[in-house]
């Protein structure tokens, strides 16, 4: 898995925060993280996050399958990474909120996952097992619920390079893991979890969503849980 950069002067790049807290970004990749919780177990699967690291040509030798994608600001980055996964024979997928709202841009690529991955997953994963190299997958619209997605694979970032890694937020309900595997925390920030992350179905953010990430704050503040980003 490949997560693009994303461009310089965009909303996503808080320079100054990230070297106050000696972070080299943000956020983490909430959502590819989350696909690859969906992604069947006998797969071995690793993450560069070309905003926080280099991608090194050993990454692509070794993969048989490159997954990739994220938002529009993101897009000059996503078609560099599947210019060389092509250049390099290796089946590319994309997808995320930015292929979703302009599938045409990102034709190069050999499978385009559109719409949320819960509701679609599941059938690219058997078209490639099948024995397909090309393929355009989209979710029905509006119908994920959220809340029943797997915890994303927090296992598979490199935590110290963040300055938070986010959480799953539905109508309904959120769902803020502690990171239980790595009794990591899931908040890097010093101001009780000010920076949040939080991931919506069908890009909703709207009331229910943000009392959930309030209720969040307040859990956080009620325990006082004060972290030092200098010993996470």
């Amino acid at each position: 898995m490949i997560y693009p950069r994303f461009g310089g002067g965009t909303f996503w790049n808080f320079a100054a925060a990230c070297e106050l807290f000696n972070a080299r970004y943000p956020t983490s990749p909430l959502g590819l993280i989350t696909v690859a919780a969906l992604l069947p177990t006998a797969w071995t699967i690793r993450l560069v996050d070309r905003n926080t690291e280099v991608l090194a040509d050993g990454d692509l030798e070794w993969a048989d399958l490159v997954m990739t994608g994220g938002m529009l600001p993101q897009y000059f980055d996503t078609i560099d990474v599947i210019e060389l996964c092509r250049a390099r024979g290796k089946p590319v997928v994309v997808g995320g909120p930015g292929v979703t709202s302009a599938p045409h841009l990102y034709s190069k690529a050999n499978f385009q996952v559109l719409g949320e991955a819960e509701g679609i997953i599941d059938k690219f994963i058997a078209a490639w097992e099948a024995g397909a190299r090309e393929g355009v997958f989209e979710a029905e619209k509006f119908a994920i619920d959220v809340t029943q997605s797997p915890v994303p694979r927090f296992d598979l970032l490199k935590t110290e390079h963040y300055l938070y890694l986010g959480a799953t937020a539905s109508k309904d309900q959120s769902r803020m893991p502690l990171s239980n595997s790595s009794r990591r925390p899931l908040f890097r920030s010093a101001w009780w979890g000010c920076f949040m992350h939080c991931r919506t179905p069908n890009s909703h953010v709207g009331l229910r969503a943000r009392a959930a990430c309030t209720r969040i704050s307040y859990w956080i503040i009620l325990r006082s849980v004060w972290i030092n980003a200098r010993k996470v």
